[in-house]
């Protein structure tokens, strides 16, 4: 099986859904605005991945070598990033969708399936152990 993981994608509207979309939210459920991201770094790349029918994956999404001083940085991609202070004692949940939707003007190698849909991500609680 082919997937197209659109990791390096840089069109953040909020229209186009393909790849990692995430929220995260305080312990009130309410959204927890992103800030914006400077980064002149590398991020993953979007590839064309191919999968065993009886595989795993698990991509790396974050720009590599994002980091922030005593603080924790959550960035799925360079359109969102969270940063949680060391001290900040509060709880969060962070979830989302991944969505696979290949683009119509590329065609994968090989003649294994091009898989497309939509992964709905489940919530995990963050919180900053630094406390």
């Amino acid at each position: 099986m082919r997937l197209y993981c659109d990791m390096g994608k840089n069109d953040f509207r909020p229209d186009y859904r393909s790849g990692l979309q995430c929220e995260l939210k305080d312990k009130d459920g309410r959204p927890v605005k992103s800030t914006p991201v400077r980064f002149g770094g590398r991020v993953p790349v979007s590839q064309w991945v191919t999968l065993p029918a009886d595989a795993t994956i698990r991509p790396r999404v974050t720009p590599f070598g994002l980091h922030r001083s005593k603080a924790m940085a959550i960035s799925p991609h360079l359109g969102s990033l969270w940063v949680i202070g060391d001290d900040d004692p509060n709880e969060y949940s962070l979830s989302g969708t991944f969505a696979i939707d290949s683009p119509d003007n590329k065609i994968p190698p090989g003649d294994e399936h091009a898989w497309k849909g939509t992964l709905e991500l489940p919530s995990v609680r963050i919180m900053n152990q630094h406390r």
